[in-house]
C-alpha cells in the first residue's frame, strides 16, 4: 500500500477536499497531514485527513489530545467489513489487558458502523473526557466514552502496526 502525504493549509488529494481546519467543540483543529490509502499499489480505498490542537506534534497524536479523522471513501463498503478491520487493528496495536478494557465499547462502536457509498465521509472525533464520536457524513452516529479508548482506536491508523505505514506517515505530515 502507498500514500502521498500532504500538509500545510488546505489540502486536496485525489479530488478530495479537506479544509485547514475542522471545529471540534470549542477547539479549533489544524490539519496535519492527508493521504491516499492503497491496497495492492492500484486500487484507491480512501484518502484521509488528521487534525490536531495548534502547536501539537503530530507524533503526540496517540496521547491524549483533541483530535480528528476523517476519511473519504472511493468505494461501496460494507458495515461488516469496518467492523472487521477496526477489531483487527485494534487488537494489533494494543496490549491484551488493555483490549480487555476496550472491548465492549469496541463491540458497540463497531455495531453502529454503517455502508458506505463513493464519497461519504467518516468523522472521528476525540475529545478528552468526552469521548469519541463517529459521524457519517456530518450525523453522529455513535459517542464512546474513555481516553483508552480513543488510543486503542486511533492506533488502527497511527499505531505501531497501522492499517498502511504510508497513511500513517501522510496523516502524520511526513513525505
Amino acid at each position: 500500500a502507498a500514500l502521498f502525504g500532504l500538509t500545510a493549509a488546505a489540502a486536496t488529494i485525489h479530488g478530495v477536499r479537506f479544509a485547514e481546519s475542522r471545529q471540534a467543540g470549542d477547539l479549533n483543529l489544524k490539519l496535519v497531514g492527508t493521504g491516499l490509502q492503497r491496497y495492492a499499489y492500484v486500487y484507491h480505498v480512501c484518502v484521509a485527513a488528521l487534525y490536531l490542537p495548534p502547536g501539537t506534534k503530530p507524533t503526540d497524536a496517540l496521547t491524549n489530545v483533541p483530535k480528528t479523522l476523517e476519511i473519504e471513501y472511493f468505494h461501496n463498503i460494507r458495515a461488516d467489513q469496518f467492523a472487521t478491520l477496526t477489531v483487527k487493528g485494534v487488537k494489533a496495536n494494543t496490549p491484551p489487558a488493555e483490549f480487555a478494557r476496550v472491548e465492549a465499547r469496541l463491540g458497540d462502536f463497531v455495531a453502529a458502523y454503517q455502508d458506505v457509498q463513493p464519497g461519504d465521509r467518516y468523522a472521528l472525533t476525540f475529545l478528552p473526557g468526552a469521548g469519541t464520536t463517529l459521524a457519517l457524513n456530518g450525523k453522529t452516529v455513535i459517542q464512546v466514552p474513555g481516553d483508552d479508548f480513543a488510543r486503542a482506536l486511533y492506533s488502527v491508523w497511527l499505531g505501531k502496526e497501522p492499517v498502511t505505514e504510508g497513511l500513517k506517515a501522510g496523516l502524520l505530515g511526513k513525505p
